[in-house]
């Protein structure tokens, strides 16, 4: 069974070192904390729209299955 997107950010946020809080990840997301807990939630799918970058966040797709 494959993650949810919600999932998969909560398991990149936890992997980063120092396992960031919700409100720092989403800082570092440029997001505020409110609108990444409804996405790790999967309350809300981000919109294509939404200038996110995910490029410094790295986590081998095999700890993710």
């Amino acid at each position: 069974m494959s993650m949810t997107l919600g999932q998969r950010l909560k398991a990149i946020r936890k992997a980063q070192p120092g396992k960031m809080n919700q409100e720092d990840f989403a800082k570092s997301l440029g997001l505020t904390r409110m609108a990444y807990s409804m996405y790790e939630l999967d309350r809300v799918v981000p919109s294509e729209s939404v200038p996110v970058s995910y490029t410094h966040l790295t986590l081998p797709t095999s700890d993710l299955v």
